[in-house]
């Protein structure tokens, strides 16, 4: 029972976390990225400003990572960091 009570309470505080504006993100290449990814490696950035430069970004079925999807090949992503910018 304490298990479940620490998930959901864990699960609130990041619905919180995630309504709050100005999220931080960090893009993250992969370890063959291409000219086009390596522009953006290791860049912080506001969900906002993500959402402004990537035309296709996906957002995953974890609210702490999000794809960029640069390109049709992309396998780089947009890690959330604890705090704002």
């Amino acid at each position: 029972m304490k298990n479940s009570l620490r998930i959901l309470t864990k699960t609130a505080l990041l619905l919180d976390l995630l309504a709050e504006s100005n999220l931080s993100f960090m893009f993250v290449t992969s370890p063959d990225a291409c000219q086009k990814c390596l522009q953006y490696d290791k860049r912080i950035m506001s969900d906002e400003d993500a959402e402004g430069t990537f035309q296709y970004l996906v957002k995953g079925p974890s609210d702490w990572v999000w794809y960029p999807m640069v390109h049709p090949h992309c396998r780089c992503v947009l890690i959330l960091l604890m705090g704002r910018i």
